[in-house]
């Protein structure tokens, strides 16, 4: 809440800046209008463009027996379809929400990952879903666009008064222009401060679903091993 609320204040704060105290209002349109009438892209959708092929329940044994455990402790509503990625990096990731959901893992990951690691992967994916952290990760992101928007329309305005202020002509208010200029990279570094927050929870939350941290401490000694840096999921790959 602090970081999604420091996210916010930043683009309410930009857009006072530059429109004044009704800029509160246009940035809470702006923002409202982009997560409610944005893309909304479906879970199968996003599986082809990564040529992800669905894994069939009946037909993939431990793994199958792996997301219907895990779905039932998350108490998730839908069961996750499962797709394997035809790609030799290891990496997994969840799209979707809860009511409709997707977990992709690749095919690197199956074979390099044992099955308890295997475990420790998708229930870090299912704790994703639970939380909605794609849903909170999609409203930052919006804040953080828009902020950068203004701040483009800063530099605009800032190069039309170039002439006015050679000219000697009243002041232009140049310590505005220059918050609006740095406001986006704060809310950048506030996004990735979010994204790193609820990483580490779906971490805490998977040992508590598998019922092994051990487990899910391998998974992620060995992605570290193999990919040479952390694993970072909650952007698509």
């Amino acid at each position: 809440m602090l970081l999604v609320g420091g996210i916010g204040v930043l683009t309410i704060v930009s857009a006072v800046l530059l429109w004044s105290w009704s800029g509160i209002i246009v940035a809470i349109a702006s923002i409202a209008f982009i997560v409610g009438f944005g893309p909304r892209i479906a879970p199968e959708t996003v599986m082809r463009y990564y040529r992800a092929q669905y894994v069939d329940p009946r037909r993939s044994g431990q793994l199958a027996t792996l997301v219907e455990v895990l779905s039932a402790r998350a108490e998730l509503p839908a069961q996750p379809r499962l797709y394997v990625i035809p790609s030799s990096t290891l990496n997994a990731f969840a799209t979707g929400n809860r009511e409709r959901a997707a977990i992709a893992v690749t095919e690197g990951l199956l074979r390099k990952l044992s099955l308890r690691e295997i475990a420790g992967v998708l229930a870090h994916e299912m704790s994703h879903i639970r939380n909605n952290d794609l849903a909170v990760m999609g409203l930052a992101d919006a804040m953080t666009r828009f902020t950068q928007a203004l701040a483009y329309v800063a530099v605009f305005l800032a190069l039309m008064n170039v002439p006015a202020v050679l000219l000697g002509q009243p002041g232009f208010p140049w310590l505005g222009i220059l918050l609006l200029y740095v406001a986006p990279t704060l809310s950048s570094l506030l996004q990735l401060a979010l994204s790193r927050a609820r990483e580490y929870d779906a971490d805490r939350e998977a040992a508590l679903l598998t019922g092994d941290p051990i487990g899910l401490a391998a998974a992620l000694r060995s992605l570290e091993r193999y990919q040479g840096r952390f694993w970072e999921d909650l952007m698509l790959p």
